[in-house]
């Protein structure tokens, strides 16, 4: 069992998607399960880096095939179920006669180079072989993946377009209460501006009060967004919710945002002409 397949069943066990009786039955073989004819042992590559090897010498081509590594055959988020590879011609019917499971309906090919340029040579095998069996669909593993995780992606850019939406509504929402409140105090600016105030220090005055915003919304949402983070756990493949980078990136963006909304209210301060500010007051 690797790091990646411990790390899915505990997030499983956590989401409330696996019972703990089930994980118990994931682990219970750990490290060594007894297949009768091999000892295979699980955590081998988490001591040494790679994975057990088991030699084939003295084994039967039934046992050989039944030594398989768990594969993940759907969602790749689910935890791994056990498979035994079966000979093809150990799939017949009750007096040994083929039936319909007793062929291929799949190949998998290896390819030295790009998959995809060897659609049309492979075609050309089987044409050759039997000109009227046809190919119904040839695919390369990376168009399986996008296939197995394209649900997961769609949500993943539903939810960034939202997310965006969400900043920017923000964005014109903060934009609009500090120009309001510029608007409200354009007599003060006016009497600290005639009084000798420079521009800065009416510039610095205004994004001082958008700084402040900002920061009791960072100390209020990052508690919130770690805990959260608990919640969408399940959700996320091979990612961690708590990655400081993201954390990192999404605050920085954040006070960009807020800065820039800021930063036309209080260049509007700054130019306010006093006496006109004095009259309309």
């Amino acid at each position: 069992m690797d790091p990646a397949r411990i790390r899915a069943l505990l997030d499983a066990v956590a989401a409330g998607g696996t019972s703990v009786e089930a994980a118990l039955g994931e682990l219970k073989d750990l490290p060594f399960a007894d297949l009768g004819f091999a000892n295979v042992d699980h955590h081998r590559a988490l001591r040494h880096g790679a994975p057990e090897v088991i030699l084939g010498h003295g084994k039967t081509p039934e046992q050989i095939v039944g030594i398989a590594r768990d594969t993940i055959d759907g969602n790749p988020r689910e935890t791994p179920d056990r498979m035994v590879y079966i000979p093809l011609a150990q799939v017949v019917g009750k007096h040994g006669e083929g039936i319909q499971d007793s062929f291929a309906s799949t190949i998998l090919l290896r390819t030295a180079g790009d998959p995809k340029a060897v659609i049309g040579q492979l075609r050309g095998a089987i044409a050759s072989l039997d000109p009227n069996l046809p190919i119904l669909e040839v695919r390369t593993m990376q168009d399986q993946l996008e296939t197995f995780v394209s649900q997961q992606v769609l949500v993943s850019r539903l939810t960034a377009i939202f997310a965006a939406l969400a900043v920017v509504l923000a964005a014109i929402g903060l934009y609009g209460v500090m120009s309001f409140n510029v608007a409200r105090r354009s007599n003060e600016i006016g009497i600290r501006i005639a009084l000798g105030a420079s521009g800065g220090g009416v510039q610095w005055m205004v994004l001082r009060e958008s700084l402040t915003l900002l920061a009791t919304g960072l100390v209020l949402g990052i508690p919130v967004a770690l805990a959260a983070a608990r919640l969408i756990r399940a959700q996320l493949y091979e990612m961690s919710p708590f990655d400081p980078l993201i954390f990192l990136g999404a605050t920085a963006g954040i006070a960009v945002v807020t800065l820039f909304a800021a930063w036309l209210p209080a260049s509007r301060a700054a130019a306010v002409d006093p006496m006109t500010a004095l009259r309309c007051e």
